[in-house]
């Protein structure tokens, strides 16, 4: 309809001069231009489109850390705009920002999801930077989650599609990812490899990403107890930083190698290098790398046995993280500030540190950080004399490390991971033996008590006794002289009783005598009297 009518509405417009020819000629022109027209006043909105699939992902993404919650909205706004404009391109980047956001909202299964289906929408458009980007994203997840063996799968796919691509930036991240998979599992010795071609790759491009796998391979050699090998690659990357002009490579280098100079006992060494990075890290605005800086001077004051200045610049850490809510980096001062507590022979606070660290360690999925603490703990405990709560934590921390173990490290007991996990099972075993020492001293310590307590018991009632034998003798002679005085007092009045009636028989017997007298002297006198007459 719009076909057939075009060329009359149009005709109208054309220039009514001019020969038939010249006519013509614009009509079939016109008549060309007919079917592209619609496309053209369509071509407006679609752009218009496209251009804010692109600003809502790209608004999510900046607040995925920040702000999750809102980033996954506009994330969600982007995807039901792309699948209705169908752009599968920014329904997959969409997908991606949504991933992120579910992942730092603590939502791993839904995270999987998103990836997955972004990755599926990739490969059926066959965009492979998309396919690589996403093999990269579901892999890290993976690994997170402790799925190491089908991470490890997708980035052998990831790998070769980067090196496919050309993409040496991507293969160098890739690589490192790899590292870091094998590095979860214990399988330290496997991960150097790709850690090593990464720095290759990054220094050939003098890419920025270079310190990372610096970092990531010096990190490796620490934890194999290689620390020479470690502290010449911080060392490098120091002189890469100057070489290319870099300062924030030489300071990257300079706070690392602080780190493992501490480890190795070198604190008098480390704490220049940690006073370079402090000094670059604190005329920029990342307080992160500026906390960092203070974690590692702390940990050189602490060995140098300057407590006063570690804590301090530990306080300092501690506020710093706790603004930016760095839950990673508050674990991280927790852990030192238990060290240093302990060392300082104070386990009560040491106990304190690791009790505010395990619950974020174990909300984050921190596996590795939380077993460092649990070992911390532990220590704590056993300094405390708590000998049954530090066995429960070491056999916690070795279920830890098992678990950490995967079927493909069983056989590789010479690796960093296996020699701390024995560690603590001669761990365990000193402490029970310290337990069955405390509990053959506290049973005697118990029966010695019980011992002292018959005798006192004994004595105690050897002197009641005494006091009752007493009180009873003391009463008994009460009694006897009360007795006594009672008789004496019977006695006195008997005798007085009977000095009475001796006094009353004598009267009386002088009265009897006096009265016989009188009658006698009367009966005489009157016979006189009579015979006178």
């Amino acid at each position: 309809m719009a076909l057939s009518l075009f060329p009359r509405v149009v005709h109208g417009l054309l220039p009514p001069c001019g020969t038939a020819v010249c006519r013509l000629v614009a009509l079939l022109v016109l008549s060309i231009a007919a079917p592209v027209i619609p496309a053209l006043t369509q071509e407006r909105p679609q752009r218009n489109d496209l251009a804010r699939v692109d600003s809502l992902w790209r608004a999510g993404w900046s607040l995925k850390d920040a702000q999750p919650t809102i980033a996954l909205q506009l994330a969600r706004e982007a995807s039901a705009l792309a699948d209705r404009i169908n752009d599968p391109k920014g329904r997959s980047r969409a997908l991606q920002c949504m991933s992120a956001a579910h992942r730092n909202l603590g939502l791993p299964d839904s995270a999987a999801l998103d990836l997955e289906e972004a990755l599926r929408l990739n490969e059926r458009i066959n965009y492979l930077p998309g396919v690589l980007s996403c093999q990269q994203k579901l892999a890290t997840l993976q690994t997170d989650q402790g799925q190491v063996e089908e991470a490890l799968d997708l980035l052998d796919k990831a790998a070769a599609l980067a090196v496919r691509l050309g993409n040496e930036e991507e293969h160098a991240r890739t690589l490192n990812l790899q590292g870091a998979a094998l590095e979860t599992v214990g399988r330290y010795e496997e991960a150097v490899k790709p850690y090593f071609t990464s720095i290759h790759i990054r220094k050939r491009n003098a890419s920025p990403a270079l310190a990372m796998s610096y970092q990531n391979l010096a990190s490796l050699y620490l934890r194999l107890g290689r620390s020479g090998e470690a502290i010449g690659l911080y060392r490098d990357m120091v002189a890469d930083g100057r070489k290319m002009n870099d300062p924030s490579l030489s300071a990257q280098g300079q706070l690392n190698l602080s780190a493992a100079l501490s480890k190795a006992g070198r604190y008098k060494e480390a704490r220049p290098y940690a006073d370079s990075a402090l000094a670059h890290y604190g005329t920029t605005d990342n307080s992160r790398m500026t906390a960092n800086a203070l974690m590692n001077r702390a940990v050189a004051l602490n060995g140098a046995k300057q407590f006063t200045l570690a804590q301090s610049d530990l306080d300092s850490a501690m506020a710093m993280v706790q603004r930016a809510d760095d839950r990673n980096a508050i674990v991280t001062v927790c852990g030192i500030a238990a060290r240093s507590a302990l060392d300082q022979h104070q386990p009560a606070l040491a106990l304190t540190y690791c009790d505010r660290g395990l619950p974020l360690t174990q909300a984050m999925g921190l596996v590795g950080m939380r077993a460092d603490l649990l070992s911390l703990q532990a220590e704590a405990l056993q300094d405390l004399g708590r000998y049954d709560a530090a066995v429960n934590v070491l056999n916690a921390f070795v279920a830890l490390k098992d678990s950490l173990l995967g079927s493909r490290t069983t056989d590789q007991l010479a690796t960093a991971e296996m020699r701390e996990k024995y560690a603590a099972i001669g761990r365990l075993t000193d402490l029970e033996k310290l337990r069955s020492e405390r509990d053959q001293a506290t049973a005697l310590r118990n029966r010695r008590t019980t011992e002292r307590n018959i005798l006192v018991m004994a004595a105690v009632l050897l002197a009641v006794l005494s006091v009752l034998l007493y009180n009873n003798l003391r009463h008994r002679r009460k009694l006897a002289r009360q007795e006594e005085q009672i008789h004496a007092k019977r006695v006195n009045e008997l005798l007085r009783d009977n000095e009475v009636k001796v006094l009353n028989a004598v009267v009386n017997g002088q009265e009897s005598e006096r009265q016989r007298v009188a009658k006698d002297l009367h009966d005489r006198l009157g016979s006189m009297l009579s015979a006178v007459k």
